[in-house]
């Protein structure tokens, strides 16, 4: 198994700001250029967390190239030259595939990783042996635009740092001109296919028999404690009924439903210091409110009943386990 050397990870400010960093796995360190990078050029626009992570991960591929490849980019800009052609090819066609073929391409070394702690009342994935050649055309495209910019900040930060003779910097700016070019040059090109006609959404039975197996008194639930069975049936629910987004969804707090006007208000929380997760999720849209019917008011307050009483139950427990010892 191939362990990849670099990884994202997410401090959580005081301010509750989100701030994605790349770190380097063996000494836990971040990357020196893609933080001054990341701070610098996105987190000073204003750019989401979920943005500075993606462009992070683009990042750490290029990182994994040029690792794999023996390629020193200080030592080229101090011989004022990039990329070749034939490596701004492979670098493309590295931006095309999956994280996992490019660890298994190059045989990055294992790590040892420490165990990870089975959840109760979890229903685990189990990935197929075969991988899918290939990432999608636009995550492709994204990825070599992200890291054209990134290597245009390169080329500017090493000339405003080494400050190379006036003939030094004409070349090696050429120099990445050529290799700028080529990259857009080769970023793939979007195909507006026709959609008319084509299906959107889960057809009726499909929908139908989703709900049916959802349901908390359902024989073919697959969860076994009433309380996630209700949970995740009015996950289903809301989706299905409010047409709601998944970071919407998890944005949600109780006193953003009013019970007695049958109303919910999604709104938009950016880096709320009260969420406890890295991953926070957002609501793309402007703030609104949605109407609950009231099948589903229902189903809500009878969740948050089964959510205090096993709250209640987790706390008269700990006090009876202090009391008799």
């Amino acid at each position: 198994m191939y362990v990849n050397p670099y990884s994202v990870r997410t401090l959580v400010l005081r301010s509750g700001e989100r701030l994605p960093i790349l770190i380097e796995r063996t000494s836990g360190e971040p990357l020196f250029k893609p933080t001054v990078y990341s701070l610098s050029e996105l987190r000073a626009t204003n750019k989401a967390s979920n943005t500075i992570d993606q462009t992070l991960r683009s990042i750490m591929l290029l990182h994994l190239f040029l690792q794999a490849r023996n390629i020193e980019l200080d030592e080229r800009f101090r011989q004022n030259t990039i990329l070749s052609l034939n490596e701004l090819d492979d670098l493309v066609r590295y931006c095309k595939q999956r994280i996992v073929e490019q660890l298994s391409t190059d045989r990055f070394p294992s790590q040892a990783r420490s165990p990870r702690r089975a959840k109760s009342e979890s229903i685990r994935l189990v990935q197929s042996q075969t991988i899918a050649p290939g990432v999608k055309g636009h995550t492709a495209a994204n990825r070599i635009r992200v890291i054209r910019d990134y290597l245009d900040w390169l080329v500017r930060y090493h000339i405003g740092h080494t400050s190379p003779s006036r003939d030094e910097e004409s070349v090696l700016w050429a120099a990445w001109v050529r290799c700028k070019d080529g990259l857009s040059a080769r970023i793939p090109r979007h195909k507006n296919r026709n959609q008319v006609g084509q299906r959107e959404g889960l057809p009726n039975e499909v929908r139908e028999r989703l709900l049916a197996v959802t349901a908390p008194e359902s024989t073919e639930n697959p969860w076994l404690s009433e309380g996630v069975r209700l949970r995740n049936h009015l996950i289903i629910r809301w989706l299905h009924d409010l047409g709601l987004r998944r970071g919407e969804l998890l944005n949600i707090k109780i006193s953003d439903i009013n019970f007695q006007a049958e109303e919910v208000i999604i709104a938009r929380r950016a880096d709320d210091p009260e969420d406890p997760r890295k991953t926070e999720p957002r609501a793309k849209t402007r703030d609104r409110k949605l109407p609950l019917s009231p099948a589903l008011c229902k189903l809500k307050h009878a969740q948050y009943a089964v959510h205090l009483h096993m709250r209640l139950f987790d706390c008269l427990s700990a006090e009876a386990d202090e009391s008799t010892g």
